[in-house]
């Protein structure tokens, strides 16, 4: 599906750097988007950042993607990945959190393993040489997707890929000792 003769034209606009075609692009579907965002993540002052941060992509890099063919749909699929990426860091940091406080409920040696297995966990990734300790940790721990490590390193994803893939089988090499 492509994008009407009129979305097309305002589109265009706003690639040549019209705010005012920015602003009815927006007008027209920042609350249709926020919606779809809410229903995924069910918080709305959250939906409500991601769709003012997509916007703010779209506006920023307008000259990168200005070949879009369907900009409705690229808002949407943005507003989308967006909404899973959050939720997949608000997961993650809830994981952690319900490992702490389950963790003052077991009896202390459990806890004792914890805290030891958590230690050797950071020893590990402190092991790994620096760019591929780098790369883990931008993955695993800031959960960021592999074309952004890539960019924001000034590497091939390719290079990330394999530095990843190096990173986890020296980790789990050296975590093999502690099972």
């Amino acid at each position: 599906m492509s994008t009407s003769p009129r979305e097309a034209d305002l589109w265009l606009s706003v690639c040549k750097g019209s705010i005012d075609a920015f602003n009815l692009l927006f007008k027209e579907h920042h609350r249709s988007l926020c919606i779809s965002a809410l229903v995924i993540l069910k918080n709305e002052k959250i939906a409500e950042d991601i769709v003012q941060d997509v916007f703010l992509k779209v506006w920023t890099k307008k000259e990168e993607i200005k070949d879009i063919n369907n900009i409705v749909g690229y808002l949407y699929t943005s507003v989308r990945n967006a909404c899973f990426d959050e939720l997949r860091k608000t997961r993650f940091t809830e994981d952690i959190i319900e490992v702490e406080l389950s963790d003052q409920a077991l009896d202390p040696f459990h806890s004792v393993q914890i805290k030891e297995l958590g230690k050797h966990l950071k020893e590990a990734s402190e092991s790994l040489p620096g760019q591929c300790r780098e790369i883990f940790e931008l993955v695993h721990i800031d959960g960021k997707k592999y074309q952004e490590v890539a960019d924001q390193l000034g590497i091939s994803i390719n290079t990330v890929k394999t530095q990843l893939k190096r990173a986890l089988v020296k980790m789990r090499g050296i975590m093999e000792k502690y099972r």
